[in-house]
């Protein structure tokens, strides 16, 4: 299954039953660059976004302004020109080809979101984000422990039902110090995530002493677990009003 960066799909072997985890701060672009997936595997596979913090509406907005290259803006502010109309009447038809279905998901348990997802038949879901599925376990348990529960729970419906099980997650915020590069064990809340991911994607803002790199600008998509193939990092252009990612140059 690709992501559509064909650079990160050289080696890339993501398969139905696995679990793929994308890591990052918050206001990182985690949602921007899931919706951008999302998209472009909904060409070939029933695909379904759970949005566990973002409205129906909003999601529709940013997917509007990428697949059309619509300022953001001028989406949010309703004030869109006789040209926009023209480009998403374009695009009309592709739009209608892709296979993707945005639930609401707030409030949802792992087992409520395998449940939905398998009535609907989706081939590969998305969670936004992970930690706000609500556990099943005693919630006087530790929240390490509840998170674990839930990453276990999706990973056992990833492998019994043969479905690809993206997780956004969010990352624990470095203290204070030098800037450092985040790892997987920066998932925020629970090691199991770590163990249970057969990918790890990283989704982070450069070195904010990089001469080559802006922190508003530009991202760096770190592949930093890859049970299957190779790991990897790819410096990012983020257009942040047309809610689009694209890749600068080789890997490194």
């Amino acid at each position: 299954i690709t992501t559509g960066f064909s650079e990160v799909d050289q080696g890339n072997y993501t398969e139905l039953g696995d679990v793929l985890m994308i890591g990052g701060y918050p206001s990182d672009g985690k949602t921007a660059l899931a919706l951008m997936l999302a998209y472009h595997m909904a060409g070939k596979y029933k695909v379904g976004f759970f949005s566990l913090e973002t409205d129906k509406r909003k999601v529709r907005d940013r997917m509007v302004s990428h697949i059309g290259q619509i300022d953001f803006g001028t989406i949010k502010h309703r004030t869109l020109r006789e040209e926009d109309w023209k480009v998403l009447a374009q695009k009309s038809q592709d739009i209608i080809s892709r296979d993707l279905t945005v639930i609401r998901g707030a409030g949802m348990t792992a087992t409520e979101i395998a449940a939905i997802s398998q009535a609907y038949a989706f081939q590969v879901i998305f969670i936004d984000y992970v930690q706000l599925v609500i556990p099943e376990v005693d919630r006087r348990a530790p929240r390490s422990e509840q998170m674990a529960d839930v990453s276990r729970t999706l990973h056992t419906f990833a492998q019994r039902s043969g479905t690809l099980v993206v997780e956004l997650a969010q990352l624990t915020r470095p203290e204070k110090g030098p800037w450092r590069e985040p790892d997987m064990h920066d998932l925020k809340e629970s090691g199991q995530f770590e163990q249970d991911a057969d990918i790890i994607y990283l989704l982070f803002r450069p070195d904010p002493k990089s001469k080559e790199f802006d922190q508003d600008e530009h991202r760096i998509l770190k592949i930093a677990k890859n049970k299957e193939s190779r790991r990897g990092k790819w410096p990012l252009y983020f257009d942040g009003s047309k809610q689009t990612f694209s890749i600068l140059v080789d890997p490194t």
